[in-house]
């Protein structure tokens, strides 16, 4: 009989310290999603400082990163009607 209680008491002992560890990593991968995100929106602002910066001293970039970008449109639209194609 003092076995069963035991047993009773081990299993509420192991099912609390699995708690405590799933509250431990859940609040640790919450901080560093939290941080990781807070460094990639740091990084983009940066590049987009960037990006504007270069473009009021340099001009002629805007032109052609705007020729590539309606490049990169047409191309793509292509893929977009490829895969249309082989899917329908």
């Amino acid at each position: 009989m003092k076995n069963i209680r035991l047993r009773f008491v081990f299993r509420f002992i192991v099912m609390g310290y699995m708690l405590l560890g799933s509250a431990w990593w859940s609040m640790l991968l919450y901080t560093k999603n939290k941080d990781a995100y807070l460094a990639k929106e740091e990084l983009l602002a940066t590049r987009q400082e960037l990006m504007e910066l270069l473009m009021n001293q340099r001009p002629e970039l805007r032109v052609d990163l705007q020729h590539r970008h309606q490049e990169l449109e047409v191309i793509k639209a292509d893929l977009k009607k490829a895969i249309r194609g082989r899917n329908g």
